[in-house]
């Protein structure tokens, strides 16, 4: 079905019988009784047991073995959330474990590059450190690993990233991988990798599979931490990431971490039901935008070393730092929306500017992508090279991409969704070249799509258990906030909403009653629509809490008109 902005995905029709809760698990394939009852309830018991991931052991006993003979070891982390967070986790367990604070070394994003090098192999090797395990990066790190290995370093890598498409691995002494041999794992997060050699490492530690009083503790108390670079990296919310999203927010408020309330402080957050989206619209980009703006040591402090009162004047850093990285995207977005303007827009926006910031240009990639649907490419300068980040669309990897161009480019590395890379300046055209070659071979006019959970009516809506709808939570990549179409409803009233009369305001109804609708961004609909009008609308499925009552409203996604 064609909305006016949208094609719409329709679902089957459901059994009206059923709860609009158990349709729209039924609808994402969870229908069986003891599927069901597991998603719902995701307990701890079900997280899969960290043994079954490759590396896992070999990599917790190096670990036990190098502490236990007086190693120095040191913790290799990237400058995102992910990386932040993940580095953190393993900080504390091993903290715990040996009473002594394991160093983190994180890269500075514009210095140093993404993930760890031969640079910092020798250095490393210079201060005297015999162990390093790396968190989210490494797994390409081919150079860097052969040079441990001459070195005398144990390197230990853990990573969920995307190795080589030859199949090429580090000769290392462990690579810790959610994917690498059971593609049916869950996708975990860096952090999720971290949290799960925590476990693997508190078991080894603890002489079996029962752990330590102090370590379990610690265990639960890494859970808001998890969650918060879990939902940041945006890994799907399924399996054992959404076991630990879900007990890390529920257990972030009484969290003793003085950074976790510091952050949870500055965004006002402190006596709310946590989502996912908390963490996503507020806590992440204030940890992500350090590492893009300043050096991201100064979050790894907030979440491993920092107490009140210096935590929260931190914490207030970070805040005001995310701020200007908002202001420089918000340049960098405008500027590249002039440049795609001034020509036919292509399947594939590739785009440089030698003032563009070198760590903002990704999550401006993001924008562009959300504007006009084709996947981007922003590029900064550095010296002789230009650097960037690539985000892409649903159902085009931009990580095959690359690599089908790789002979252009100096190195990248990343996922299906999203990748970093760097070019040499002298090969810019030829990149952009073969990579609208390859774009157009493979994807011809892509236009956005949304699919819905469930079809509802007024009345579904009206009557919707709250309660059992929060339980589906929580939601994001991979567990999407349902989508519900609504057939034939009128509009009663609708309006301009925001300062600048930004948002879509209305009401739509039937003889079952009204609900409020809001289309973010779409004010100028106003004009279009008209009380009384019939339409059809598809939008998510939201609560909102207003004086201690709940509702249920739509976030629309797109409407169809006119409807006969």
């Amino acid at each position: 079905m064609q909305g006016m902005t949208k094609t719409w995905v329709l679902p089957n029709k459901s059994d009206e019988s059923l709860s609009v809760a158990e349709r729209i698990l039924e609808a994402r394939g969870i229908s069986q009784s003891d599927a069901r009852l597991a998603f719902l309830e995701s307990k701890l018991s079900s997280l899969e047991p960290p043994e079954t991931f490759t590396g896992m052991v070999r990599a917790a006993h190096l670990l036990c073995k190098a502490f236990r003979d007086g190693k120095k070891a040191l913790i290799f982390g990237d400058y995102d959330a992910d990386g932040i967070t993940a580095a953190s986790v393993l900080f504390h367990i091993f903290k715990i474990a040996t009473g002594k604070q394991v160093p983190i070394h994180i890269p500075d994003r514009t210095n140093d590059g993404y993930g760890i090098k031969t640079s910092s192999i020798e250095a490393f090797a210079k201060k005297g450190i015999e162990l390093i395990v790396t968190v989210d990066c490494g797994i390409t790190a081919i150079d860097a690993a052969a040079l441990a290995k001459v070195k005398g370093i144990d390197l230990i890598i853990t990573d969920h990233h995307k190795p080589l498409e030859e199949g090429t691995l580090p000769d290392c002494a462990a690579i810790v991988h959610p994917t690498l041999e059971n593609e049916s794992a869950t996708p975990l997060a860096g952090v999720g990798v971290a949290y799960m050699l925590a476990w693997a490492f508190a078991r080894e530690w603890s002489g079996g599979m029962e752990v330590t009083e102090d370590l379990k503790n610690t265990l639960l108390a890494m859970l808001p931490i998890t969650a918060i670079g879990t939902v940041a990296d945006m890994v799907p919310l399924q399996g054992s990431n959404r076991i630990l999203t879900r007990w890390g927010l529920m257990m972030m408020p009484s969290s003793k971490n003085d950074g976790v309330q510091a952050l949870l402080s500055e965004q006002g957050l402190l006596d709310k039901n946590l989502r996912a989206s908390d963490i996503s619209f507020g806590i992440a980009p204030m940890i992500n935008a350090v590492g893009r703006l300043a050096h991201a040591s100064k979050a790894v402090d907030v979440l491993t070393k920092l107490k009140q009162p210096l935590v929260t004047e931190v914490v207030s850093e970070l805040s005001g730092i995310n701020r200007k990285r908002q202001r420089i995207q918000k340049k960098i977005v405008e500027e590249a929306l002039e440049m795609i303007a001034q020509e036919t827009l292509p399947n594939i926006v590739i785009l440089k500017n030698e003032k563009w910031e070198r760590g903002i240009v990704g999550v401006a990639a993001g924008k562009c992508v959300e504007m006009h649907y084709r996947p981007t490419i922003l590029l900064a300068e550095d010296g002789d090279n230009y650097v960037g980040s690539a985000r892409s669309i649903k159902g085009f990897s931009i990580f095959h991409a690359l690599n089908a161009c790789s002979e252009f480019i100096k190195e990248f590395g990343g996922h299906d969704m999203a990748a970093g890379l760097t070019i040499k300046k002298s090969n810019f055209d030829a990149f952009k070249s073969a990579m609208v070659t390859f774009t157009d071979k493979h994807l011809d006019n892509p236009i956005p799509s949304v699919d819905a959970d469930v079809l509802l009516t007024i009345g579904d809506i009206k009557n919707l258990n709250i309660e059992a709808f929060e339980n589906l939570a929580p939601f994001g990549i991979g567990n999407k906030t349902p989508i519900a179409v609504i057939q034939n409803v009128k509009v009663d009233d609708v309006k301009r909403m925001g300062k600048e009369g930004t948002h879509l305001n209305m009401h739509v109804g039937d003889s079952k009653g009204r609900i409020r609708c809001v289309w973010w961004g779409k004010g100028d609909m106003s004009e279009t629509l008209s009380r009384g009008a019939t339409i059809h609308l598809i939008g998510k499925l939201s609560v909102n809490e207003f004086r201690n009552r709940k509702s249920i409203e739509i976030d629309l996604q797109d409407i169809a008109l006119p409807c006969t």
